[in-house]
């Protein structure tokens, strides 16, 4: 199984293999290594086991988040999202899902989407065109 990351500068790929646990961060030896400003040297960890594939938050500086949430340990399911920064969920009103650009534009079969104003984000230098998801 591939997790496929996607961050507002980059696109990674790792594969995860059952009954492993890896480390996901900045630091270079990191088994999932990371390079987004906002991501600490070990901010999660995820472990794949029967019961499904657990992400666990290592006392990041920024959280991790499911779906929104901010969470310490949770199981995933497919078509959840998980986020290593409150960047743009943070931004979110009640309700409400936002995604960057380069994510929108990464979707095979988008959502009805609404252009937002550019919004100014944590670490980043120039503001991000976001969309706001319309149900």
């Amino acid at each position: 199984m591939t997790l496929q990351l996607s961050g507002i500068d980059n696109e990674y790929a790792f594969e995860l293999r059952p009954k492993t646990t890896m480390v996901l961060g900045r630091a270079v030896n990191s088994d999932c290594a990371v390079v987004e400003a906002t991501v600490s040297r070990r901010h999660a960890e995820m472990a794949v086991t029967e019961e499904g594939i657990q992400v666990k938050d290592l006392g990041s500086s920024n959280g991790t988040f499911v779906n929104g949430v901010k969470i310490d340990s949770y199981f995933v399911a497919p078509g959840d999202t998980v986020n290593t920064a409150s960047r743009l969920c943070g931004k979110a009103g009640a309700g409400e899902i936002l995604v960057s650009e380069k994510f929108k534009d990464s979707l095979m079969t988008p959502p009805r989407m609404t252009p937002m104003p550019p919004m100014e984000l944590k670490n980043k230098s120039q503001p991000v065109t976001v969309f706001k998801v319309v149900r």
